[in-house]
């Protein structure tokens, strides 16, 4: 189904549009594809009424969620025959089991608490982004050498490669 809007060159397919949606969540109007899931946008495809909700109403709703669930989990009275004392296998100190997420306990001997999984994922994104910032300079020095070389299409190509790369930082 396909909204249409009249022009001086026949009908538009409206749905093709960046920025002809409305969020549901915040009301927020005349959003682009962007701010939506590629599920939320072929659901309204498929079906024009269809309440979409943006991707920052969605993840405020997913943390709504967490948080609820967190306090209720809090709430539950803990029998502490129940409660398993684990080894993180990261700081290795004894734990009780509600200190793991659920895949961490399957892990057996590899297991680590929420705090050095946490931790680990501080410091995956950090190494990520030297990674990155190594690379970054190394195209810079890579784009200085075409640009002597006299080389305009390897200058060129140098320096696009360095510019891309910035744009991912």
């Amino acid at each position: 189904f396909f909204v249409t809007q009249p022009t001086m060159s026949g009908a538009v397919d409206m749905t093709k549009w960046a920025g002809n949606y409305d969020c549901s969540g915040c009301k927020r109007k005349r959003l682009i594809a962007a701010e939506f899931s590629q599920k939320q946008i072929e659901r309204k495809r498929e079906n024009f009424d269809y309440p979409m909700k943006c991707k920052k109403c969605t993840e405020a709703d997913m943390e709504e969620q967490r948080a609820k669930a967190a306090a209720a989990k809090a709430a539950q009275p803990t029998d502490p025959s129940a409660v398993e004392i684990l080894v993180c296998s990261g700081c290795k100190q004894e734990l009780p089991s509600t200190s793991y997420a659920g895949k961490q306990l399957k892990k057996k001997a590899y297991r680590r608490c929420h705090a050095c999984v946490e931790q680990g994922e501080k410091e995956t994104a950090q190494s990520t982004e030297e990674a990155k910032k190594k690379k970054l300079e190394d195209l810079r020095k890579e784009a200085i050498k075409a640009e002597a070389s006299g080389d305009a299409v390897a200058s060129l190509r140098a320096s696009c490669k360095a510019a891309a790369m910035e744009a991912e930082l």
